[in-house]
């Protein structure tokens, strides 16, 4: 009996020390009609989480007037904010003890998106340390209200950028301190 009331008492612990957060798994998950792959590629990897269904995305061209379309990208098109905007998406979301709980734990998270033309997301990847605390139900709520609301405004010479099917942007790394 005494073994019995030890386990179940453990078990509230544990319960309410997780917060009602399931941590990240590799695998394939549905949240809310919208499912994610989860990837690691191994031990020391972080978590990179997209979109399991992925949009069939039309090529871009070679060139670009005359830039190679990398060295257009990295040279050519400006993006002002497009490292800070998405982390003012980011923050509203989670509450103050949850960002401080982030912060005890040294967390980061990262994000790179493709972009349409006009500066709208396509999709989203979210990558997160191999000890995170995030879960599922968050990152799903952090992907949709990026994929929703970030939308930068994309300059480029001679509006080359909308001969663009899509750009892909590193958006960034931000850490909870």
């Amino acid at each position: 009996m005494k073994n019995l009331l030890l386990i179940v008492i453990i078990t509230f612990v544990y319960i309410g020390s997780s917060n009602g957060q399931t941590p990240i798994d590799v695998g394939i998950f549905t949240i809310n009609g919208r499912t994610y792959k989860v990837d690691k590629p191994n031990s020391d990897s972080p978590y990179i989480i997209r979109l399991n269904c992925l949009p069939t995305l039309t090529s871009n061209p070679e060139m670009v007037g005359n830039y190679t379309y990398e060295d257009y990208v990295e040279t050519v098109i400006q993006i002002p904010g497009y490292q800070s905007a998405w982390v003012d998406i980011l923050l509203p979301l989670l509450s103050p003890s949850r960002l401080e709980a982030l912060k005890k734990n040294g967390e980061w998270i990262s994000t790179s998106y493709f972009l349409k033309n006009d500066g709208s997301v396509i999709f989203s990847t979210i990558i997160l340390p191999k000890k995170t605390s995030f879960s599922m139900i968050e990152i799903d709520s952090i992907s949709r209200a990026i994929d929703a609301n970030y939308k930068p405004e994309i300059r480029s010479l001679n509006s080359g950028h909308l001969t663009l099917n899509y750009l892909e942007i590193f958006g960034g790394r931000y850490y909870f301190k």
